[in-house]
């Protein structure tokens, strides 16, 4: 299920970069979509492969929960990136999680700033 694959994916990059690693998964959640479940699971992995790969995070959170909307919130405190770059419209995959995000019916947030890490938030 949902809740099992975002566990496994965030406890494996946890392990596998010594990061710490905070998870608030509200169990159990209502039944969602397929499609919405595997939305929820790719931008949970494009969002962990982005911070392992980018942020020199220390420590990441993933926090899921429905109250009438399902929000996923990926969180680290890594080094951050300016998101008014030219880069951070077009890099870190965040095009594909956005586009993904409104195939679902949901929205993205992208919030990050230099040297205070970087929070990605879904609604859908």
């Amino acid at each position: 299920g949902l809740m099992l694959s975002v566990k496994k994916a965030a406890e494996s990059a946890a392990f596998r970069f010594g990061l710490d690693l905070e998870l608030d998964l509200q169990d159990p959640m209502p039944s969602l979509s397929p499609d919405v479940e595997q939305t929820i699971l790719r931008v949970t992995q494009e969002a962990i492969e982005n911070l392992t790969k980018h942020s020199r995070a220390k420590k990441f959170s993933i926090r899921l929960y429905n109250n009438g909307r399902t929000t996923l919130t990926v969180e680290d405190d890594g080094v951050g990136f300016d998101m008014k770059s030219r880069e951070a419209s077009g890099h870190f995959g965040l095009v594909g999680m956005r586009e993904r995000a409104e195939l679902a019916g949901g929205a993205l947030k992208v919030e990050s700033n230099k040297g205070k890490g970087t929070r990605v938030v879904l609604t859908i």
